[in-house]
């Protein structure tokens, strides 16, 4: 999954024709994965697995505004940054949800 989030705050530095095509095979990728390791997720509280989304969609969207702001600015390469920061906020966050 944080493979999967990386690659989506990425996506603003891919050409513009894979653009489209990038981000739907990203959102169709990652819900088959979300049901696929629903089964073995541990149970959490309502509350404390709603700040978890919170948190690791905001933290995506910010990241993915940045990256959209890097390739505005030419900083092509620069897009790896959020990418790295994106997939590593996920995994952070998923290991918080596992010790519950």
């Amino acid at each position: 999954m944080a493979l999967l989030v990386g690659a989506f705050v990425a996506s603003p530095a891919l050409p513009e024709t894979s653009g489209q095509a990038g981000l739907v095979l990203t959102l169709f990728g990652g819900a088959v994965l979300a049901v696929l390791l629903q089964r073995d997720a541990p149970t959490l509280s309502r509350a404390r697995s709603t700040t978890l989304t919170l948190a690791g969609g905001s933290g995506a969207l910010l990241l993915l505004s940045t990256s959209f702001g890097l390739v505005a600015a030419d900083a092509h390469p620069w897009v790896v940054a959020p990418a790295v920061a994106a997939a590593g906020l996920v995994l952070a966050l998923a290991r918080l949800a596992d010790r519950a």
